[in-house]
């Protein structure tokens, strides 16, 4: 139960969810994200790097470049499935998301 509740604990905050959906639809860069939700750098990072510990993303390092998606691990990969379900279909702000990552 503890690893579920790390998981939920992680994702209980409005820009850590956007990023978490935002990395099931496909990898993505610091910066990449940082256009998306419009937030800094270092405030993203930091979100990136509760979602990685709590295991709801993966990490991809490449050169100078890190690159993050939805876990494809379980428990991670059903806990990040069952989330984005509950999501709601006509949210504004998820819909801008999904469409500044079509314009990147």
């Amino acid at each position: 139960m503890d690893t579920l509740l790390q998981k939920l604990r992680a994702v209980a905050e409005p820009t850590r969810m956007r990023l978490l959906a935002l990395c099931a639809e496909e990898e993505l860069t610091v910066k990449d994200l940082t256009e998306i939700v419009t937030q800094t750098q270092s405030g993203i990072s930091h979100h990136l790097k509760q979602l990685c510990e709590s295991g709801l993303l993966e990490r991809r390092q490449e050169g100078t470049w890190a690159f993050y998606r939805a876990s494809s691990q379980e428990p991670g990969r059903r806990v990040v499935t069952a989330l984005l379900s509950l999501l709601p279909a006509g949210n504004d702000q998820l819909a801008l998301d999904r469409e500044r990552l079509r314009m990147l």
